[in-house]
């Protein structure tokens, strides 16, 4: 697998793209696509609401068929990125895409590949326009199963879960559990308490809050608690003054 660098933002309608080159297509077979090599699928994980598909029909003397296009922002420019996104450029491409639903689905075949384009973003961000596009005849397909050298189900997405706190942002080491993780895996996570800020004193921990956009919701009071990373998530720790003892 060939990754290209990304944001750990993930998005709605589009969430996930894999490119694989016909040439390493062996088969497709109803819902499965079979590899010759699985080590050459290319994968970027896109910045937020930037990724899109079309799949415009038309018609000419020869039948039906589709305007297909697929257009996403990778952030952030290194050589290492450069040097995969060219040689993406040497080949046509079975594009496997996920939608916001969790479905999988193909465009291209075999027979008709998809081209592969980018250039460095002049709209005042840092990083890469990408498209892929072609004329093809069929609309895109669902796909349960991509197997090759090692058959696996499809693709087993991974997701970040970062922690923060309040009032004030400890170091990471006060908090077990951020990290990148397979879909669906249950992490525990936990805060160090009591803990001490140099501005606020003694602290102990109160509860977690999960960001869901811009608004921040309560979800447990446990410490350690327990959660199944499904998706990105940050947590906050919210810390709150220690009792007053006299002991």
């Amino acid at each position: 697998m060939k990754n290209i660098t990304r944001t750990p933002d993930q998005i709605p309608g589009l969430v996930d793209l894999y490119a694989i080159p016909v040439t390493q297509v062996s088969s497709i077979d109803d819902f499965d696509v079979n590899l010759i090599n699985n080590a050459l699928i290319f994968h970027a994980r896109w910045a937020i609401d930037t990724l899109g598909h079309t799949n415009q029909a038309e018609r000419d003397k020869a039948g039906p068929f589709y305007n297909a296009q697929i257009r996403g922002f990778v952030y952030g420019i290194d050589y290492g990125s450069t040097e995969l996104l060219n040689e993406m450029l040497r080949y046509k491409f079975v594009v496997v895409y996920k939608d916001s639903k969790g479905n999988y689905s193909r465009l291209g075949n075999k027979d008709i590949g998809l081209s592969f384009s980018y250039r460095e973003s002049s709209e005042g961000r840092i990083g890469y326009d990408c498209e892929f596009s072609a004329r093809i005849t069929e609309v895109a397909s669902p796909v349960h199963l991509l197997t090759g050298v090692f058959p696996a189900p499809v693709f087993t997405p991974t997701y970040d879960l970062t922690i923060q706190s309040r009032p004030e942002r400890f170091s990471q080491y006060y908090f077990t559990g951020p990290g990148t993780y397979d879909e669906d895996t249950e992490v525990q996570v936990a805060a160090l308490s009591p803990a001490f800020s140099p501005t606020y004193g003694n602290l102990v921990f109160d509860h977690w809050l999960e960001k869901k956009g811009s608004d921040y919701f309560e979800i447990s009071s446990d410490n350690p608690h327990t959660i199944t990373v499904d998706r990105n998530i940050e947590l906050t720790a919210v810390y709150v003054s220690a009792p007053f003892s006299t002991a």
